[in-house]
C-alpha cells in the first residue's frame, strides 16, 4: 500500500471531528489487525496504515499530524516496537497525547513462535533432512520437515538442523546418516 495514498484516504476521512480507532503497524501483515475493533471505511475494510523499512515511517508520521488528530482519537499498535526504538516511541506517545489522542497497545493472539530447541538428536532428523536435501522447493520442504518435526522451523534452522539445502557440507549426509543410526540402535 503506497503511503501518500493511504495519508490522503486517512486525512480524508479526518475531516469529522468523530473520535476514530484506526491501526498502525510497522513492516507487519494486515492478519496482525484482525483481532482489534478498528474503524471502517465505507467498504467495510478496517483502517489499517502499514510502513514498511523504505517508507521513513510516513504513515505514522501522517497520522500524528495535528491536522489530522481529533480529540480521543486511538491507534492501535501491536508492540511499542512499531512505533521506533529506543526513547523514539515514548516521545511519540506523549506527542499525540498532547493532540488529544492515545495509543493502545495489543499484541497478535496465538502469535506462533519458531521453536529454536530443535536439536540434532531429534529422532526424526534423518526423515527431516532427507526431505531438506530433496529437488522440491523451498516452501515444500520447509512443510513437510514441519510435519515431519512436528513442530513449526524456518529456513535457517533448516541450515543449521541439516546443511546447506542445496549443496550440504562434504561429509554431512554420512555424519547425520551414522548419528541418527547411533540413536536407533
Amino acid at each position: 500500500m503506497h503511503c501518500s495514498f493511504v495519508r490522503l484516504v486517512y486525512k480524508a476521512n479526518m475531516t469529522h471531528k468523530k473520535p476514530r480507532k484506526v491501526g498502525y503497524g510497522y513492516n507487519r501483515s494486515r492478519k496482525d489487525f484482525s483481532h482489534m475493533d478498528l474503524d471502517c471505511l465505507s467498504s467495510g475494510a478496517q483502517i489499517i496504515i502499514i510502513d514498511a523499512p523504505g517508507t521513513k515511517r510516513q504513515g505514522l508520521e501522517s497520522l500524528i499530524d495535528p491536522v489530522a488528530v481529533t480529540n480521543g482519537d486511538v491507534i492501535s499498535i501491536c508492540e511499542k516496537s512499531d512505533l521506533g526504538n529506543g526513547a523514539k516511541a515514548p516521545s511519540i506517545m506523549a506527542r499525540y497525547a498532547d493532540l488529544g489522542g492515545k495509543f493502545v497497545v495489543s499484541p497478535p493472539p496465538n502469535r506462533e513462535k519458531t521453536d529454536k530447541r530443535l536439536t540434532k538428536s531429534h529422532p526424526n532428523r534423518w526423515a527431516a533432512c532427507l526431505c531438506w536435501w530433496g529437488p522440491m522447493d523451498a516452501g515444500d520442504k520447509l512443510d513437510s520437515m514441519q510435519v515431519i518435526l512436528g513442530q513449526r522451523i524456518v529456513r535457517g534452522q533448516g541450515n543449521r538442523f541439516c546443511g546447506g539445502s542445496h549443496n550440504p557440507p562434504q561429509g554431512t549426509r554420512d555424519q547425520i546418516k551414522a548419528e541418527c543410526s547411533a540413536q536407533n540402535t
